[in-house]
C-alpha cells in the first residue's frame, strides 16, 4: 500500500551519492525531491510524443513522490545521474515500463530530439532499445547515439537511459559515454546500489 511520506523518504535515501561513484567524479547540482506532483502536466516524453505513440497521459502514473541526485561527471567525460519515483501500485509502475519498450517510442521521440539538438550543433543519429542485464522486476535500456564536431574534433556521445522497476518504484539512471558507451559492469553496480536501498517497500 502506498505511503507518500514513507515513499518520499525512501526515494530520497536511494538516489546516487558520492560514495556510489569513483573517486574524482565531480557532482553538479544538489539532491532534490518532490512530495506530490499530482497536479503536474510535465512528462518525460512530452504530450506530442505520447499522442504519436497513442498513449493517453491519464493512463500513466508519475504522480507520486520522486527524488533526484546530482549529476556526477568523470574527469574524462562520462557522467551519470539518477531519479527514483514511486507509483501508487505495481500496475502503474509496470505501465511506465511498457511505454519504454513500446515499438513506436523511438520513431516518435527521435524527430523532436533531433530538431532540438540541431540548434546546438549536435546530430542525433539513433534511439533504440539495447540489451542490458535485468535488475529488479524489470529493466529497459534506451540508448541514444549522437555526434558533434567541437573545436574540430569529432565526438560521438552515447546516452543510456536505463529504467528499472522494483515493486512500485521506478529507478532511472542516465549514463553518458564519450566515444564509447558507458561500461555495462560499472552501470550495473551503480544501479544495484540504488535498487538495494529501496527495500523493504511498504
Amino acid at each position: 500500500m502506498a505511503d507518500p511520506d514513507g515513499d518520499l523518504k525512501l526515494a530520497a535515501g536511494a538516489v546516487l551519492t558520492p560514495a556510489d561513484v569513483p573517486e574524482g567524479w565531480t557532482p553538479t547540482g544538489t539532491p532534490s525531491s518532490s512530495a506530490d506532483r499530482s497536479g503536474s502536466s510535465d512528462y518525460v516524453w512530452g504530450q506530442p510524443v505520447l499522442d504519436c505513440i497513442g498513449v493517453k497521459r491519464a493512463t500513466l502514473g508519475r504522480y507520486g513522490p520522486a527524488a533526484m541526485s546530482p549529476s556526477f561527471r568523470a574527469p574524462d567525460g562520462p557522467s551519470v545521474s539518477s531519479k527514483v519515483e514511486f507509483e501508487p501500485s505495481t500496475v502503474r509502475a509496470a505501465a511506465e515500463m511498457d511505454l519504454m519498450r513500446n515499438d513506436k517510442l523511438s520513431g516518435c521521440a527521435l524527430p523532436p530530439l533531433q530538431q532540438a539538438a540541431k540548434s546546438n550543433g549536435i546530430s542525433v543519429d539513433s534511439m533504440q532499445p539495447v540489451t542490458f542485464p535485468r535488475i529488479g522486476d524489470d529493466t529497459v535500456d534506451l540508448q541514444t547515439v549522437s555526434h558533434s564536431n567541437a573545436s574540430g574534433a569529432d565526438v560521438t556521445a552515447y546516452s543510456d537511459v536505463i529504467s528499472v522497476r522494483s515493486g512500485r518504484a521506478l529507478v532511472t539512471l542516465t549514463f553518458t559515454g564519450v566515444n564509447a558507451p558507458f561500461p555495462v559492469e560499472q552501470a550495473q553496480q551503480m544501479i544495484q546500489a540504488v535498487v538495494s536501498r529501496l527495500q523493504p517497500q511498504p
